[in-house]
């Protein structure tokens, strides 16, 4: 789903109400693949709890397989969900993919290349209501990008977070 489409749904939602403060709790699973993609799960988390601190939006860290991602409710209680009429789940996959040489070819005729890496994420959020458990909206969000080879990439994860965070809260990322 496109950027703008994304924001458009989830601010037909109201997760904020007029003096933005949050009406939703978030749970967060980061859910790596890879040995390379599980290193950058704490940096995903550190970004969220910035959030959390800035925004003043509870964020809780749950599992990939907790039943909220089915049922609406977590296997954790949410006792200051109450008057919040959401609860948010974001199931969160850093993508991580080191760059490498191919090299093809038969009986002679060998020829080699550079495979640049890539970096950035794919997540799906999930709107519930506290009410009823019932799914309101599911989005998916991603976006890779190239990287070159030996690159630190934590700060490319970091504003992959950052702009995963501000898909639902554009406030956030004018701060």
């Amino acid at each position: 789903m496109g950027t703008k489409a994304a924001q458009d749904s989830l601010a037909s939602l109201q997760l904020f109400d007029a003096q933005s403060q949050p009406r939703f709790v978030a749970y967060l699973a980061c859910d790596p693949r890879t040995s390379d993609e599980a290193v950058q799960c704490p940096t995903v988390s550190r970004v969220f709890n910035t959030w959390h601190n800035d925004r003043h939006v509870e964020v809780r860290e749950i599992k990939t397989d907790d039943p909220l991602f089915k049922s609406g409710r977590p296997s954790i209680s949410s006792g200051t969900a109450s008057g919040r009429p959401y609860r948010l789940a974001i199931r969160y996959d850093p993508v991580v993919v080191p760059s490498f040489d191919r090299w093809s070819g038969t009986s002679g005729t060998m020829t080699s290349g550079f495979v640049p890496g890539r970096v950035g994420y794919e997540v799906t959020l999930y709107v519930f209501s506290t009410a009823s458990d019932a799914l309101v909206r599911k989005l998916t969000l991603h976006d890779q990008v190239e990287m070159p080879q030996s690159a630190n990439v934590t700060p490319t994860i970091k504003a992959g977070a950052r702009e995963v965070i501000g898909q639902i809260d554009p406030a956030f990322l004018n701060r």
